[in-house]
């Protein structure tokens, strides 16, 4: 079957809000039914078994396991999921998401030319509902979190301490001063800027 359907993405990349109602078209290209696992303790959704052109060539009754059940999908009705796990669609250009900072840097993420639903999804879990036959929604790609930025800064300034500037050479020591000054200006300098946005500065040769 092929079938062409508007994947929603979030307003900008590493955030959850769709409140712009940004789109992009992708084309699924594949058998029309898919055999696939989940885990008998969580429904959670693991990969594609078998695949079909007909519903009469399904046969669950042939897919035995003792930790794992198994469904039909229907890619009509569910075909963003089939594409992405399957991986067999095409997709619409998309333009990489550029932004000015405060500093006049450009922030640029640059999404997938050949696999658009792993840009935008990222590595989500679903969940199929054996009653409803349907599945959970999906998340999109996620940054870090702040807690783990906080320990990164935290290990900069750690290591930055830890250097002792005077055994250094002239251009060594130049590298480190710039280096420390812009771990000690970070919160002015990027005041109001998503942390994974930031630009961080190769770390410095300190041999």
């Amino acid at each position: 079957m092929e079938k062409t359907i508007q994947l929603l993405m979030p307003n900008e990349p590493l955030k959850q809000s769709v409140s712009d109602g940004n789109t992009v078209d992708i084309t699924y290209k594949g058998r029309r039914y898919l055999i696939v696992s989940h885990n008998k303790s969580d429904n959670v959704v693991q990969c594609v078994e078998a695949r079909f052109n007909t519903l009469d060539e399904c046969i669950l009754a042939d897919y035995i396991d003792d930790k794992t059940n198994f469904h039909i999908l229907d890619a009509e009705t569910h075909t963003a999921l089939a594409a992405y796990l399957t991986e067999e669609y095409t997709h619409a250009e998309v333009d990489d998401f550029e932004e000015t900072l405060g500093t006049g840097e450009i922030y640029n993420y640059p999404y997938s030319d050949y696999g658009i639903i792993d840009s935008i999804w990222g590595d989500p879990v679903f969940v199929y509902d054996e009653i409803t036959t349907n599945y959970s929604d999906p998340t999109y790609q996620q940054p870090i979190t702040q807690e783990q930025w906080d320990r990164c800064l935290v290990m900069q300034n750690a290591w930055i301490e830890s250097i002792d500037t005077s055994a250094l050479n002239e251009a060594h020591a130049a590298q480190m001063v710039t280096y420390t000054a812009f771990f000690a200006d970070i919160g002015t300098t990027y005041a109001g800027v998503d942390y994974w946005k930031i630009p961080l500065p190769v770390r410095p040769v300190v041999e």
